[in-house]
């Protein structure tokens, strides 16, 4: 019986397609329904009609397979951008081994056959990257994925396949839009301006990378929007604008523009002849070395610095070895020689320098501190052991010269110190104070100082005994001036 447009038909799935459809036959004709799993038995509404196959959209399933799980996803039925929700994990590295075989023995004629898939540690939250069409219906910005074989976007929500820092942010591109009034792109016509959301994250070091892509070279709003982002995705370390007027279906152009991040000083590199040093394990840096083409880079691997001793504190100082040991082989010097000249040096200059006190054990930092090495210094603190010490306190001066970030990095770092309850927070100057004054509830075990010279007088009257203490803050505070009383 030849197949015709809107029949209704009982199938048995048998097999599925590369792309996961599934495929079943009626009457020797091969039909292709999506969302089945091979072992289901289903009804089937036939939307295309061919002398040699049809494509029908799944109506029941009348016998559900033991290879089928419920889908964990609430849009995977419409969302283009998986094929095996409903497909149980082991059943999945079956079907992708067959297909291997099958490539192998079918198409090469080669008698080669697969020992065996290895499943991924992870089956959600494990992809780095992703781009989110953005398009205008019911009147309001939304971005997702495309639906299967169209151009209409599902809005996804929380893929469970991106991390979260990316859904965060796809919402808070979304508010700035609609706070903002920007227009969104409409393919038929070509006019709108925003595209394209693109987010990157560096499995490494957490940092993540955002791409706005327009229709034009002006976006309005854009400071607005780099806050927005910066408060809403932690790692946050730059936001990139992509210009892209072609009536085209490639995602990105020709033409970058950095709104907010580091890129000022490859730029700088780039332009005077220098040379910058590129850890490999850092995705953004990475990127963004590779994507200036006057600049010469050297990449190496954070690994260098294993096994070399050191007197520095913290893990983050792993990233600091590995490029004095890269600077030094690119120099040529003796791989014995950089060992020593980093084994023998003893920080003595208030930068990662571990002090013991008559009374207390001190991490000492008062150097600088920028929202990314205060983090990666209360982290580390918290995560050490406090070696017999009885309490554990953190002393922390404001970051300086953040200008319309400070309020949001100081909220953060309040909340990351926070987090340890037993731990003594006691901030020094007036950006924290501003911070915690307004803040609910109110951090506990906290101690606001809007000076150092409050901070030396509250050491002086209650001194700190037997404790383990982090002090850290930017060098106009002058935090090493109270070291003498702890």
């Amino acid at each position: 019986m030849q197949l015709k447009k809107n029949d209704e038909i009982q199938l048995n799935i048998t097999a599925l397609t590369s792309e996961g459809s599934a495929i079943g036959r009626k009457d020797g004709v091969p039909v292709f329904v999506r969302g089945g799993v091979p072992g289901d038995v289903v009804t089937a509404h036939i939307i295309k009609a061919k002398k040699n196959y049809a494509v029908a959209r799944l109506q029941q399933v009348l016998e559900p397979s033991p290879h089928r799980v419920e889908s964990d996803c609430p849009v995977s039925a419409q969302c283009g951008g998986c094929a095996f929700r409903t497909v149980d994990y082991a059943e999945e590295l079956r079907f992708k081994q067959q297909r291997i075989d099958d490539a192998f023995q079918r198409i090469g004629h080669l008698d080669l056959q697969v020992e065996g898939v290895l499943a991924a540690p992870d089956t959600v939250r494990y992809r780095n990257k992703a781009q989110y069409p953005v398009q205008l219906q019911d009147g309001r910005p939304v971005a997702g994925f495309y639906a299967y074989k169209s151009h209409r976007v599902v809005p996804t929500g929380d893929c469970l396949l991106q991390c979260t820092d990316f859904s965060a942010g796809v919402a808070a591109c979304l508010q700035w839009a609609e706070e903002h009034q920007i227009s969104v792109y409409n393919e038929e016509t070509g006019t709108g301006l925003l595209r394209h959301l693109y987010f990157r994250k560096g499995q490494a070091t957490g940092q993540v990378l955002a791409c706005i892509v327009i229709n034009g070279t002006d976006l309005p709003g854009g400071d607005a929007l780099c806050a927005a982002l910066h408060a809403a995705v932690p790692g946050l370390v730059g936001v990139v604008l992509n210009s892209n007027t072609r009536r085209t279906n490639v995602i990105l152009g020709d033409r970058d523009r950095v709104l907010w991040g580091k890129g000022e000083l490859l730029d700088y590199l780039a332009a005077n002849g220098g040379r910058a040093f590129v850890p490999r394990e850092d995705e953004v840096l990475t990127n963004m070395a590779a994507e200036r083409d006057g600049l010469a880079a050297e990449y190496y691997s954070v690994a260098l610095a294993d096994g070399i001793a050191h007197h520095l504190e913290g893990d983050y100082n792993r990233f600091n070895i590995a490029a004095a040991v890269a600077v030094g082989r690119y120099f040529d010097i003796d791989g014995e020689r950089i060992r020593h000249a980093v084994g023998s040096y003893m920080p003595d200059n208030n930068r990662s320098q571990r002090t013991e006190t008559e009374r207390n054990t001190l991490i000492v930092d008062c150097y600088n501190a920028n929202p990314s090495s205060m983090r990666a210094s209360v982290l580390n603190f918290l995560a050490e052991p406090a070696g017999g010490r009885s309490r554990r306190v953190l002393i922390l001066g404001d970051m300086l010269e953040l200008g319309a970030w400070s309020e949001q990095e100081h909220r953060d770092i309040v909340a990351l110190a926070g987090r340890n309850p037993d731990t003594e927070l006691m901030l020094v100057g007036g950006e924290f104070a501003r911070v915690c004054t307004g803040m609910e509830p109110q951090p506990a075990n906290t101690a606001l100082f809007p000076s150092r010279e409050e901070l030396i007088a509250e050491l002086r009257r209650r001194p700190i005994e037997n404790a383990f203490v982090l002090v850290k803050g930017s060098r106009g505070i002058g935090l090493e001036k109270a070291l003498e009383e702890l």
